[in-house]
């Protein structure tokens, strides 16, 4: 919207700023067919419009359609939760989050958070339903078209197993994801690792360090006992002091808490 001049304190001009802010990016998505003007759509439907019915709608297409990671990332959580009119189904779910975890690594550090997310999210559905792993890779693995899709060209090796799915997450550098790997490692879990708790610690202070609050918390423990770590009262504490840091920045970012 280059060019405007808003004085936001006068509502008719914010209206009307908004009004065009929404047009752009429709047009880009259906007529320009712009996969990020889609996901921009979606993100202005469901954050300022609270749409979130045709916000489901958009985000969906745009995932099918252009296999756009933010859009993926976010049609998983919609079926997650059963919002927007989609079901709740964890499979459609699994699937949305695959195609977004096996796109290649963007230039733009928000696609990669959701490459990043939706690989830790697969992760976790391939854990919670451990005994279906063969049906949810079976469904996500059925032929689709993907002449329009954004990227053509998928990862070479895609995640198979909770722990691939946990490893890419975190080399993209989410919290989550290295703290899911850090605590496969710290119970050992069933043929895909055994435990290990030095690597457990690696993994733990890498999503510490990303801000999972829960991470700081293990490896605080860890550093109290000894586990995969010398014992360290010092690191302890600061480890548990970064968790508390972390948590009441959440709460900061919440509920505007100073």
């Amino acid at each position: 919207m280059a060019g405007w001049d808003v004085d936001f304190s006068n509502e008719e001009q914010v209206k009307e700023y908004v009004q065009n802010v929404e047009i752009e990016f429709m047009f880009g998505c259906e007529k320009e067919h712009n996969s990020d003007s889609c996901a921009r759509l979606g993100n202005f439907l469901e954050s300022l419009r609270q749409n979130f019915t045709e916000a489901a709608r958009i985000y969906k297409s745009c995932c099918d359609t252009y296999r756009n990671p933010i859009c993926c990332y976010k049609t998983g959580q919609y079926h997650m939760l059963g919002k927007g009119g989609l079901e709740k189904d964890p499979i459609s779910a699994f699937r949305s989050y695959r195609r977004g975890c096996i796109q290649q690594k963007s230039q733009e550090e928000g696609k990669n958070d959701r490459i990043a997310n939706s690989c830790a999210n697969m992760g976790s559905l391939l854990v919670m339903h451990k005994h279906e792993t063969d049906k949810l890779l079976a469904v996500a693995d059925e032929k689709q078209d993907y002449s329009k899709a954004d990227n053509k060209v998928e990862i070479s090796n895609p995640p198979q197993t909770a722990m691939e799915a946990y490893q890419r997450s975190c080399l993209l550098k989410d919290g989550l994801g290295c703290n899911f790997l850090s605590q496969m490692y710290m119970a050992g879990f069933e043929n895909q690792c055994k435990k290990d708790f030095k690597l457990a610690a690696r993994y733990a202070d890498k999503a510490c360090e990303l801000g999972d609050a829960s991470a700081c918390h293990n490896l605080a423990v860890m550093y109290e006992r000894g586990d995969g770590v010398p014992v360290d009262k010092k690191k302890a504490a600061e480890k548990k002091a970064k968790k508390e840091e972390i948590l009441k920045g959440s709460v900061s970012l919440q509920f505007g808490a100073q």
